[in-house]
């Protein structure tokens, strides 16, 4: 599970059932990207929240993700000695 999450055309699918199995099922033949693709999950499903064109679209954006988490800077204790 992720907050944020990012998937790259033509690289990234999420479904159930592949394509082999909806031809098999229903007799239509689909593209993995047009069953699960970044299109889909991002524009139609929502279960991505950005759209990368390619891998290094995708870094930018997962670096973008991290700067703005609001994580506070981690206090450090002093040591008596």
């Amino acid at each position: 599970m992720s907050d944020e999450s990012i998937i790259v055309k033509g690289n990234g699918t999420i479904f159930l059932a592949g394509p082999p199995l909806v031809k098999a099922a229903t007799g239509e033949e689909v593209s993995a990207e047009d069953l699960g693709g970044a299109d889909v999950h991002t524009r139609e499903s929502g279960v991505a929240d950005h759209f990368a064109e390619n891998e290094e679209e995708a870094l930018r954006m997962v670096r973008n993700v991290v700067e703005n988490l609001n994580i506070e800077p981690k206090q450090r204790l002093e040591l008596s000695q």
